[in-house]
């Protein structure tokens, strides 16, 4: 099974692209990975040249191909066939063992059985003993998990490296797919409490995932809010108790998110390596971002790339200057698309 990838390679104040997106084309459904939006006069520009490559031609043909552009922007993009989604031949025995699991879930609650039994392939049985380490915290994200059987630990190390217990999961719940989602690294480890069974998708087939229940997205970012909305907590009554935290333990991002959603007025201080910096708040949106002689939105950007130092927040209404005018949910996924483009940019130097 093959897959076609269209990327980016230049755009011009294209309002729904940046140079680097990719769409996948797998017919007759074409999606954009990590949730990217779909531009119907792009989509309608590349299926003719995927269809070409599809039917034989080679990528080389088709590149630099035009989306059609429109009055706020354009972009060109080139094609890239790539080895597909790694869908296993599956015994009758796991086929019935996996759709019974899969109905008791209810993370799929409502899905159609058909396509249950379309998901069916896309998983691996995976058996695991009292204490095996399913997830590591730090690593990059390799797998969903279904929890069929057995209990598991959510833990966090403190400063002194003792492991905390953030959540304990059971039966038809899931982890892994966060990570999968943001291309970020895992942020807990999950450990087996007893012998347990999961259900394991494989990092490659879970945008398969995606396109067999278009609705599992919305599923997924419901449980983000969730999970967002209990960190903001945590996160906010250690800040309001004026407890300096550490940057390697909550990063800035996730700072920003807490002090957000809650509607948060006050002056964010952080300490690190590379200076000191400010964030003033007012009712949960940044006005204001200083880092040395920078201020706005190139020293928001910056400060979301620190990983070591500490920081604090001092609640109240002050007469903050404003320098950041857009919303900081958006401020925040240009932060989180620049840090990962520039990770990319380094993994390719590396790899040269």
């Amino acid at each position: 099974m093959k897959k076609l990838t269209a990327r980016v390679d230049e755009e011009k104040a294209c309002p729904v692209y940046h140079k680097g997106d990719t769409l996948e084309f797998t017919p007759p459904t074409v999606q954009g990975t990590r949730f990217i939006p779909l531009c119907m006069q792009a989509v309608g520009a590349l299926s003719g040249p995927a269809a070409s490559i599809a039917q034989g031609e080679t990528p080389a043909k088709h590149q630099r191909t035009y989306c059609g552009g429109c009055e706020r922007g354009k972009a060109w993009f080139s094609f890239e066939v790539a080895a597909g989604a790694a869908i296993q031949n599956v015994t009758a025995q796991f086929a019935t063992f996996a759709l019974n699991a899969l109905r008791r879930m209810k993370l799929f609650a409502g899905v159609r059985e058909d396509l249950l039994e379309h998901l069916v392939p896309l998983f691996q049985e995976q058996r695991v003993a009292e204490r095996d380490v399913v997830v590591t915290a730090g690593e990059p994200g390799r797998a969903f998990h279904l929890i069929v059987e057995g209990q598991f630990a959510v833990l966090q190390p403190d400063d002194n490296g003792v492991e905390n217990e953030l959540a304990r999961l059971r039966e038809g719940d899931c982890f892994g797919e966060m990570s999968l989602i943001t291309s970020e690294p895992v942020t807990a480890t999950v450990r087996a409490i007893m012998d347990g069974v999961l259900l394991s998708m494989p990092k490659e087939n879970f945008p398969r995932l995606l396109t067999v229940v278009p609705t599992m997205g919305m599923i997924f970012a419901r449980i983000l809010a969730n999970r967002l909305a209990r960190a903001s907590s945590s996160i906010l009554d250690e800040i309001r108790r004026g407890i300096i935290g550490r940057l390697n333990h909550i990063s800035p991002a996730e700072i920003v998110q807490a002090l957000n959603i809650t509607n948060q007025t006050g002056l964010l201080s952080l300490q690190g390596n590379r200076g000191n910096a400010t964030l003033s708040f007012t009712n949960g949106q940044v006005v204001d971002a200083r880092l040395g002689t920078t201020r706005g939105e190139d020293a928001f950007y910056t400060l979301l790339g620190w990983t070591r130092g500490t920081f604090r927040f001092q609640p109240g209404q002050r007469d903050f200057s404003t320098t950041i005018k857009g919303d900081t949910v958006g401020l925040l996924l240009e932060g989180m698309r620049r840090l990962d483009e520039a990770r990319l940019k380094l993994s390719a130097a590396k790899g040269k």
